[in-house]
């Protein structure tokens, strides 16, 4: 039997354009907008700017946030789950999603874990 679990963290953020995530630089990634095409990760730092839905796979324990508030920076640890999903539905998805306003996606970023498990 297999099954996935998922930890989600949705982040009410100023301006997700601001925010910018670390702990992928040089990780693959499954890009779920772009028919899950596997991607490597270039970049330092990862900002949204479009629709977003990755899952990275062999991640560090930990992600620093930056910008949450005010400048503030968030830290994100996990244990035993070697997958970050980066997701932020932009205004195409959030018109989709009734826990959302079609205008509320400037202020959302998830951060989450996500793990397969076979039994």
């Amino acid at each position: 039997m297999e099954f996935s679990a998922l930890t989600s963290y949705y982040l009410k953020v100023p301006d997700v354009r601001r925010c910018q995530i670390t702990g992928v630089h040089g990780c693959t990634f499954i890009d779920k907008t772009r028919e899950n095409a596997i991607y490597q990760e270039s970049r330092d730092v990862v900002t949204i700017n479009e629709l977003t839905d990755r899952i990275y796979q062999h991640t560090p324990q930990e992600h620093i946030i930056t910008n949450v508030m005010s400048g503030r920076k968030m830290r994100v640890q996990k244990y035993n789950f070697p997958e970050t999903v980066i997701w932020n539905p932009r205004m195409e998805k959030a018109r989709e999603t009734p826990d959302f306003g079609d205008d509320e996606y400037p202020n959302i970023l998830c951060v989450g874990t996500i793990k397969e498990i076979q039994v």
